[in-house]
């Protein structure tokens, strides 16, 4: 029985660490074995990261602290570590030793919103998580603040399952506001608007100005032009005329 534990074992590490290019990082379980076997007298030398292009690698190196809204990433040639910032689809609220990851990236996926009735309230950080809230304009309402809303919140951590939006029908004449709050639906004119508290007045939407059309008539005056060259033949001709006419006589 001994015999068929240890063969299954040393199977695993082989199929974890066969070939650098199909390389999978070891089961929890053999994780410690592992360290030992790559690393020898240095085990908590090991870490199975990815590198900077993106594979995932093994090496034997001295750990370093990664601080919190990071990961580690192993250099190219295997020789320091590198803390990269959580990608938007993740998070990591506090800092530890890089021999500790034990995934590829930072260790908590952010929540989604995407129940009935939810939206996102805020994307959170590479410290934080996502929060949600409930569309109280289509009638939903949120399950954390059923018994109660003293601070008047919308927005809530959807890690719990008790967390999350239902349907809630006020009395008539009333609406949701956004501490999910049944209050007295706004006067005729008003209304509220969303993730809004109180009630503003409804903007008419606005009118087109008539169109004008300005008519202006130009007078255009124009000038003749002639040569000079032709006032100075017509001033020879009527010369000409008049000493012919005093020669005859």
């Amino acid at each position: 029985m001994d015999t068929f534990i240890h063969g299954f074992i040393f199977f695993l590490l082989v199929k974890a660490v066969a070939m650098p290019s199909s390389i999978m990082c070891p089961y929890l379980p053999l994780w410690e074995a592992r360290s030992k076997t790559l690393c020898g007298n240095n085990p908590s030398y090991y870490h199975c990261l990815n590198d900077q292009a993106g594979n995932l690698r093994e090496a034997c190196i001295k750990p370093v602290f990664i601080i919190r809204g990071h990961y580690p990433v192993l250099s190219l040639d295997l020789d320091f570590i590198k803390p990269v910032k959580c990608p938007p689809t993740h998070y990591q609220p506090d800092g530890q030793d890089s021999n500790n990851y034990r995934s590829q990236t930072c260790m908590y996926p952010k929540s989604q919103c995407d129940d009935d009735g939810e939206e996102t309230c805020d994307e959170g950080s590479d410290v934080t998580d996502r929060m949600c809230q409930c569309d109280h304009t289509r009638g939903y309402r949120s399950l954390e603040y059923l018994l109660g809303n003293p601070r008047n919140q919308s927005c809530y951590h959807p890690k719990s399952e008790e967390k999350g939006c239902a349907m809630y029908n006020c009395p008539n004449g009333e609406e949701l506001n956004p501490a999910y709050f049944c209050v007295k639906k706004c006067p005729e004119g008003y209304h509220r608007q969303k993730y809004e508290f109180v009630c503003v007045k409804i903007n008419p939407l606005p009118s087109q100005s008539p169109t004008v059309k300005f008519t202006s008539t130009v007078k255009i005056h124009t000038t003749l032009v002639i040569p000079i060259t032709k006032v100075n033949e017509g001033m020879d001709s009527m010369l000409k005329s008049k000493f012919s006419y005093v020669s005859m006589h």
